[in-house]
């Protein structure tokens, strides 16, 4: 699900395809493949997604030539904000979009997207690799090893790095309300137009012209304005403080619709959502001590690599990360039908082959659908009484949680299982490594992924 959430996130944002297209794109692919039997599409999967891993490691060294200057410093951060105050460790400033974070949260997530990232530990990829044709299980786990090696400590560093030097976590705003056009801070109201406490919304006009700069990073023609009609922005406002950030810097988040103007043009204004706060919220001051009516882009998951990308070379982000967001998460979602397919057979297997195969019919066409309730169904409902559909997943993280919880259940199993068995399994790889020095052990072949999933590689 959240696979297929950031699939239809970057390809909205970009394309302005409703999310629900992508999410039947999604579907109908998935389900060719762990329902038909298609080979095809996984083994193209399977040799694109390596390709595309090393297209994607290529560009971010390019990108991060270019800001070759603001590597260190960005390291710097990334230690210091890693770290707890004791050890030395600082919360980053909250500048631009960036709203701060205190070390519980950095640590949260840290976590959380390392996890999502390699499965270390988690026990998920050893059902892939435990049924590859081998005699030698080390060889297929120095294989697995590689794995969280290159995905994570590669992939997602390169990822941090051309986020933070390219500016993108800290942007300047996209645009800036004129005070004289109008835009304030309201009490918000419920259905029947009473105003509901501690309930607060913006009352702006129409949305101004895109600065010039963020116009080149969308390659927004001469007379557009650079808008998307669809997409979620942003102002920030002192209130209440966030727990996550420490601060008392909140959001008030909006998605953009379009109509006619006066002119025949096409002029864009913000469904502003709400913000819960027992304090009067007010604009955050500038520098210079005025109100700031920035407008900020909310770009979330794949879509904020894209725009670090894009803000470098322009249009790089929209074909590379769109790209391989849809490679990466169609492998993923192929690959994890197949774990939980194995957990469908150990559950029910005592029923017998021919239940097996209605039972697991049923369990591949539950996953299926679960791609559609996220794009299709899910986005929909979750419309606050301001229209703002963002809120659901790109402010309140619900579905991450979800996801999160999942993943966390995986390895309170897990682990103690590592810790009962981790002594045999060093012991089996310094003894078939000692193996290879004498000589012994001819190279392998690995099956195809597809292989893999429809259960032929194993006998």
């Amino acid at each position: 699900m959240f696979q297929a959430w950031n699939v239809a996130d970057i390809t909205f944002t970009y394309f302005q395809i409703p999310q629900g297209v992508t999410g039947v794109i999604l579907t109908v692919v998935v389900g060719l493949v762990i329902l038909g039997g298609i080979k095809r599409i996984g083994s193209v999967a399977g040799k694109i997604v390596p390709f595309m891993c090393i297209t994607y490691v290529l560009v971010a060294f390019i990108v991060l030539g270019v800001n070759a200057g603001e590597i260190p410093s960005m390291l710097g951060l990334i230690v210091k904000s890693g770290l707890p105050s004791f050890l030395g460790g600082e919360s980053p400033d909250a500048t631009g979009a960036f709203l701060g974070g205190t070390f519980g949260y950095a640590a949260m997530w840290g976590i959380k997207r390392a996890l999502f990232s390699s499965e270390a530990g988690q026990g998920s990829s050893p059902i892939a690799h435990s049924a590859a044709k081998t005699d030698e299980p080390v060889r297929e786990g120095v294989v697995a090893g590689l794995e969280p090696f290159i995905d994570t400590i590669v992939v997602c560093t390169l990822t941090a790095l051309v986020i933070l030097s390219s500016g993108a976590y800290n942007r300047e705003a996209e645009a800036t309300f004129d005070p004289v056009a109008g835009i304030s801070i309201v009490q918000a109201t419920n259905e029947s137009g009473q105003a509901v406490e501690d309930m607060w919304t913006l009352d702006s006009g129409y949305l101004p012209r895109m600065t010039e700069d963020a116009r080149r990073i969308r390659r927004s023609g001469e007379n557009d304005s650079g808008w998307r009609s669809g997409e979620t922005v942003f102002i920030i406002v002192q209130a209440d403080e966030n727990e996550d950030t420490g601060r008392a810097l909140r959001k008030i988040s909006g998605t953009i619709s379009v109509e006619d103007g006066a002119d025949g043009g096409a002029v864009y204004s913000v469904n502003w959502g709400t913000l819960e706060s027992s304090v009067t919220p007010t604009f955050r001051q500038t520098e210079e001590g005025a109100p700031d009516y920035g407008i900020y882009g909310d770009y979330a998951g794949a879509s904020l690599t894209a725009y670090a990308f894009d803000r470098v070379f322009p249009g790089t982000g929209m074909v590379l990360i769109t790209i391989a967001a849809w490679l990466f998460a169609i492998s993923t979602m192929i690959s994890w039908s197949y774990y939980g397919e194995q957990g469908v057979y150990y559950l029910f297997g005592w029923t017998g082959k021919n239940a097996m195969k209605t039972i697991v019919f049923f369990y591949k066409i539950i996953y299926c659908l679960l791609i559609l309730l996220t794009t299709v169904l899910a986005m929909p409902l979750f419309t606050d009484s301001h229209g703002n559909k963002a809120a659901f997943i790109a402010n309140d993280h619900q579905l991450d949680m979800w996801t999160t919880l999942g993943l966390g259940v995986m390895l309170v199993v897990n682990i103690p299982i590592m810790l009962i068995f981790g002594a045999k399994a060093m012991s089996a790889y310094h003894a078939y490594f000692k193996k290879m020095k004498a000589g012994g052990d001819p190279p392998h072949e690995a099956p195809s992924i597809t292989d893999v999933i429809e259960g032929k590689d194993a006998e």
